[in-house]
């Protein structure tokens, strides 16, 4: 698999910093959801807050976020949702099988 696969829609415009988001996105409008759930389902991805992305420096920069920061450092979000395949499924637990073996 790709690390950044190309994700294309005939329907539909997600943008964001992961493709992992955008995929996420798509999903919820394929299934039917509006904007705000795939707006959602994207953000869910975001391994760093938003007052710590280096796009919102101007906008955030000192901003304080303790239990911001604390969910970010322990929350896994995982691409999990209906139209995920099997093969799609096992490349998710292997890579996070390699990632706790290294």
């Amino acid at each position: 698999m790709p690390l950044q696969p190309m994700i294309t829609a005939a329907r539909h415009m997600i943008s964001s910093g992961h493709y992992l988001a955008t995929e996420a996105g798509h999903a919820v409008l394929e299934a039917g959801g509006n904007a705000v759930d795939a707006g959602v389902a994207a953000g869910i991805y975001y391994p760093i807050p938003l007052h710590r992305q280096e796009c919102f420096v101007g906008v955030a920069s000192g901003t304080d976020l303790p239990e911001t920061d604390r969910a970010a450092a322990e929350v896994l979000s995982l691409p999990m949702y209906p139209e995920l395949q099997a093969d799609q499924r096992a490349w998710v637990a292997e890579s996070i099988l390699a990632f706790y073996e290294r």
